[in-house]
């Protein structure tokens, strides 16, 4: 039943459109598995094994990590734990050091390779990779603490049964030390989670996997996997099935674009990345993401000018330019007072159509006609 949970609440935490964790979460999980082994190893006092599982685990962590950096903290975790069952089993002092170095070696070693690619290929190239991966992370800012609190309120809304779950396993003795391994991941998730800061609810798919572990015991008595399904099922409802999709407002400013494009590249300054593909379009930008350029919070965190990049943009006098009326995240001031200021002057509106709360705004060059 926990298993089945996990599948149903991948998408109510935005899983279905293919987030990373959707993909590394099979790594972790093997990893994961492979450290429950511990308690029952460590008794046996299996030292040779518990080098070799945890060689294996670490591996698969290293594989998540080079999918997407975050699960590092419990790619930690699993060492660690790793390591204090081979003292428990009886390992000598340069047997835990050994296991440790070689545990850390396989851990690193997807993404040492990654980054040897990148360095073979020059330093324009490693530190253009070098900066995107890790140095750019640094340098982004903040959401407003209203954003935050209402993302997190939602997340903690969806997740509530595995909360409670997670309660109710809290208090229930004896307390198994596959139990115990299991809230300790968990609490690196949960680590891991708040790294980045965004809290965006696909950030929480990796607490999923040691929250619906933890549940499951839990899920056996009574009516709780009725109540459980049930809370997910109106949550799918209430959140994938009833509201009204932004599908058709894609199609329809993609059109548009495709019309009017006259050989040119249009450009997407707030919306969907995914419109230049709809619409077939050419991208006059290396910063495909619109958020890079319009929002505050990516203000100096990709590297470049923002104002000059922009500035470039429209100096190739786009034939489209999609903006909207209520951003995503907090205008890039000095980036949205440009673009106002040159919508207002040389295009004029032609399309508006709903994009979730706000609007997508699609305005034409004021020397061309309008085709449809």
């Amino acid at each position: 039943m926990a298993g089945a949970a996990y599948i149903l609440w991948l998408s109510l935490l935005s899983g279905r459109g293919g987030q990373s964790p959707v993909f590394y979460n099979l790594f972790t999980a093997g990893a994961a598995v492979l450290t429950l082994r511990l308690p029952v190893l460590a008794e046996a006092r299996a030292t040779r094994a518990i080098v070799l599982n945890g060689a294996a685990a670490c591996l698969l962590a290293g594989l998540a990590i080079q999918t997407k950096y975050t699960p590092v903290v419990e790619g930690a975790f699993f060492g660690a734990a790793h390591l204090w069952y081979l003292h428990r089993a009886g390992a000598t002092l340069r047997l835990c050091i050994g296991a440790a170095l070689l545990w850390m070696l396989l851990g690193i070693l997807p993404t040492g390779l990654v980054v040897a690619e990148y360095w073979r290929r020059g330093p324009a190239v490693f530190d253009a990779f070098w900066f995107s991966n890790f140095a750019s992370v640094s340098l982004r800012k903040g959401y407003p603490a209203a954003k935050i609190a209402a993302r997190l309120a939602g997340t903690g809304a969806q997740l509530l049964p595995f909360i409670v779950c997670t309660a109710i396993a809290l208090r229930q003795r004896p307390m198994a030390p596959e139990r115990w391994i299991a809230f300790l991941w968990l609490a690196a998730a949960l680590i891991a989670f708040a790294m980045i800061g965004a809290f965006f609810d696909h950030y929480a798919l990796p607490l999923m996997l040691p929250l619906a572990m933890i549940a499951a015991p839990v899920l056996e008595h009574r009516a709780a996997p009725v109540a459980l399904i049930g809370y997910g099922l109106i949550l799918f409802v209430a959140r994938v099935l009833l509201p009204p999709t932004d599908a058709s407002s894609a199609r329809t400013v993609a059109q548009v674009m495709k019309a009017n494009d006259r050989g040119g590249c249009p450009y997407v300054f707030a919306g969907d990345s995914v419109l230049y593909l709809l619409a077939n379009a050419c991208i006059p930008t290396r910063y495909a993401f619109p958020s890079t350029l319009a929002y505050d919070a990516e203000r100096g965190a990709s590297g470049a000018n923002e104002v000059a990049e922009l500035n470039r943009i429209l100096a190739t006098r786009p034939p489209v330019i999609v903006t909207m009326d209520e951003p995503m995240a907090p205008w890039n001031p000095a980036t949205h007072s440009i673009m106002t200021a040159t919508l207002a002057r040389s295009y004029r509106q032609v399309l508006t159509v709903p994009r979730e709360d706000a609007h997508l705004l699609v305005y034409l060059r004021r020397d061309l006609p309008l085709r449809r």
